[in-house]
């Protein structure tokens, strides 16, 4: 896997230098954030294999965020140059040993030398580990990456506006709820100005209700972006619920007249308490109601 990532690294270079093709990018809503993050500091290899070498790259922006894979930190004084993308707030996420791990007469085996995985001593982990570096509005420069590990600054990269080191873990699962996930949520919520928890949509209302400024996640929900279903698909999950009837098996097709009422969500719902009514002669209208055809039926 090392050479294949730092091929593909390289690969990446040459194809904006000679080419004019940007790094290899993907936009994502600010909600997802944390998501991304705990998925790549899991599941990616690059970085994992050539630590403190490469590492991923977030372009923080108003309400989304570019990450790049596997770049080259060592080249972040370049980063416009190298990836033809532009930013002011960037994260680094890189894996690193701690300063302490190995050397000269030192014991890698002795008493203390790892934290047990506690949130508050993450900065004191020995064992290679994922690092978060944040550099509001400038980057490291040529000389401060020449000269690491000459000053007392220990890590990896040049020191940062912020910092954050996530808990060590003999397994590398950074899975912990509350040992990783958590401190690293309240991390990107300090640097994005913005809350990354997802809500319910009862919060959400509430939440519009009382503040002018709601959550990323809520915004979907406010903007009327929530889960988009058609007729056929709301059809069939009414008919899921009704269970195995005879009217079960009369499903409707959709009309032109239904196809009309399609764009409103409300439309929708209407729609399919209409044909509801038609196909399961429920009058009331109640999109959860059986049609058992006598008691008797329903007593079976």
């Amino acid at each position: 896997m090392r050479p294949f990532a730092t091929v593909r690294s390289l690969h990446r270079i040459m194809e904006y230098r000679y080419h004019g093709r940007p790094w290899p990018s993907t936009r994502y809503p600010m909600s997802e954030l944390l998501n991304v993050l705990v998925k790549r500091m899991n599941e990616a290899a690059g970085p994992y294999q050539m630590f403190s070498f490469l590492g991923d790259v977030v372009i923080i922006l108003k309400d989304t965020f570019v990450h790049l894979e596997e770049f080259p930190v060592k080249l972040l004084p370049h980063f416009t140059n190298v990836t033809g993308h532009r930013g002011s707030r960037f994260l680094v996420m890189i894996n690193e040993y701690g300063p302490e791990f190995s050397g000269p007469d030192v014991d890698t085996l002795r008493r203390g030398r790892a934290t047990r995985g506690r949130a508050k001593d993450a900065h004191k982990s020995n064992f290679l580990h994922p690092v978060f570096y944040f550099y509001d509005r400038y980057l490291p420069s040529d000389e401060e990456i020449a000269n690491l590990g000459q000053y007392i600054w220990p890590y990896g990269l040049p020191r940062p506006s912020k910092l954050h080191h996530v808990a060590e873990d003999f397994l590398t699962n950074w899975l912990g709820s509350m040992t990783h996930i958590l401190p690293l949520r309240r991390f990107l919520e300090v640097i994005t100005g913005q809350d990354l928890r997802r809500h319910f949509s009862v919060r959400c209302f509430e939440v519009a209700l009382n503040f002018s400024n709601v959550p990323q996640s809520c915004r979907n929900y406010l903007d009327g972006r929530g889960l988009q279903i058609s007729v056929r698909e709301g059809t069939d999950i009414a008919n899921f619920l009704l269970g195995e009837t005879s009217a079960e098996r009369r499903k409707a097709e959709c009309t032109e007249e239904d196809i009309d009422w399609v764009p409103s969500q409300v439309n929708r719902t209407k729609v399919l308490e209409s044909r509801l009514r038609r196909y399961y002669g429920n009058e009331d209208g109640d999109i959860f109601a059986r049609d058992h055809k006598n008691d008797m039926e329903e007593i079976e």
